[in-house]
């Protein structure tokens, strides 16, 4: 398709990911075996608080840990740093130092504040996902923050990919299979994080029908130690995928 037509990820990536579901039925096997083969029928899963008071983040936090959840996604940016910093501080003290954090910006920080949520935190280990709006951004603070970097909106096709893991402008990844291209593309996309040992998230948007399709690239091949987590807006118990009902 990309020789035929640049660009419209979004839209390839739904012929894409029916191909393969095509493929995988007329052959009878999973979408997983026609990506190269699972090495695990268990993938590790991550939920979202969402923004919030530091108080009312704790607590979703301290819930989602107690039902088994590894990891968890804060929302932070477009509003003041100051309770960006009181909702880490806060989510740190109930979560426990066995749960991984990632503070997701969705590009709403500024370079400044970016800087000074990462030095005001140096104590609390998390991932600063995509804090600024542009690659440019990011590369200006790289050097400065105490904390890794993901590169998650501005990942939008592969060359990005690959300018980013071999400058090292970030540390990993999370990627959303439709804003690729598809199963196909983010096949390829694992497998050169698989190369650099880079970690990564995949998911996609969240809700419905758009969220299968995660699914069959979580186990094949890859390094499970690069698969840090995956994202799924239905049920979910200790990383193990259960079918809705």
């Amino acid at each position: 398709m990309d020789g035929l037509l640049n660009g419209h990820r979004y839209a390839k990536a739904a012929i894409d990911i029916a191909a393969y579901d095509l493929m995988g039925k007329a052959y009878g096997v999973r979408a997983a075996d026609l990506l190269g083969g699972a090495v695990t029928e268990n993938v590790p899963s991550y939920y979202a608080t969402g923004m919030g008071e530091p108080d009312d983040i704790a607590r979703i936090a301290a819930e989602k840990v107690a039902e088994g959840y590894p990891r968890l996604q804060i929302k932070i940016g477009g509003r003041s740093v100051e309770v960006d910093i009181a909702v880490l501080r806060k989510l740190w003290e109930v979560s426990g130092k066995g749960v991984r954090l990632a503070a997701d910006a969705n590009r709403g920080l500024t370079t400044g504040d970016a800087l000074r949520l990462s030095r005001e935190c140096p104590d609390i280990p998390f991932i600063m996902e995509q804090p600024c709006h542009t690659l440019e951004e990011i590369a200006a603070i790289r050097g400065q923050v105490h904390h890794g970097i993901y590169i998650d909106e501005n990942g939008e096709d592969l060359a990005t990919v690959i300018r980013a893991a071999g400058t090292g402008l970030c540390d990993g990844f999370g990627m959303k299979v439709t804003r690729i291209g598809g199963l196909h593309a983010m096949a390829t996309f694992r497998d050169i994080c698989e190369a650099r040992s880079m970690p990564h998230t995949c998911d996609d948007a969240w809700g419905g029908i758009s969220s299968p399709p995660p699914a069959p690239i979580s186990a094949p091949r890859s390094n499970p130690d690069c698969w840090k987590a995956f994202g799924w807006p239905g049920p979910i118990s200790r990383g193990r995928m259960i079918p809705r009902a």
